[in-house]
């Protein structure tokens, strides 16, 4: 059982990579079109609300439950119907992060190639890297955390134009705007 077990030093790999993303390079503009010069704020209170949550998580996962037996103890016989959710949710999100990373992929590398070959070769892999084992699947993410690392120092190059006078006024957004790019 020991031998199956995940060190510390990367279970860190995983989790940066998964956080990380392909969202890292458009999320602040994102987060600007909606609420401007209090993104920041957004970012606070979207850094809150996760550590809240994964707080929650732990306190819930201490005593070695499992997502189905939260699900079960907490919503009975509606268990199985939030389990489903799940499902759906974690679908949805697969599809939308392979549809990004092949327009990526697109737009970069073969802008005339077809979606579904991209697809294709993605599923592929993805494929590859499950069957291989969790060594496998860390390594990869070991790769994609020291090739995401030197592309977010070159995104923040103009960081060194800054004006701190562009963070005021604060609070000249609404509320609900500032909720809003803190979800996002």
């Amino acid at each position: 059982m020991i031998s199956k077990q995940l060190s510390p030093f990367f279970a860190f790999f995983i989790i940066a990579v998964v956080q990380i993303g392909v969202g890292i390079f458009t999320y602040a503009r994102e987060i600007a079109a909606i609420s401007g010069n209090d993104g920041w704020i957004s970012i606070l209170l979207a850094g809150i609300a996760t550590h809240l949550i994964l707080w929650l998580m732990y306190r819930m996962l201490r005593h070695e439950n499992t997502l189905t037996s939260i699900h079960e103890q907490a919503f009975h016989k509606f268990g199985k119907v939030v389990d489903l959710f799940f499902i759906l949710y974690f679908t949805a999100l697969v599809i939308a992060l392979t549809t990004t990373y092949v327009e990526i992929v697109r737009v970069w590398l073969f802008p005339g190639l077809d979606h579904w070959v991209l697809i294709i070769i993605i599923i592929g892999l993805v494929y590859l890297f499950t069957n291989s084992g969790l060594r496998t699947i860390v390594g990869v993410c070991v790769i994609a955390f020291f090739l995401i690392v030197p592309l977010l120092l070159f995104s923040h190059y103009p960081s060194g134009m800054l004006q701190t006078g562009s963070l005021f006024p604060v609070f000249n957004h609404s509320v609900l705007e500032i909720m809003q790019g803190a979800k996002k």
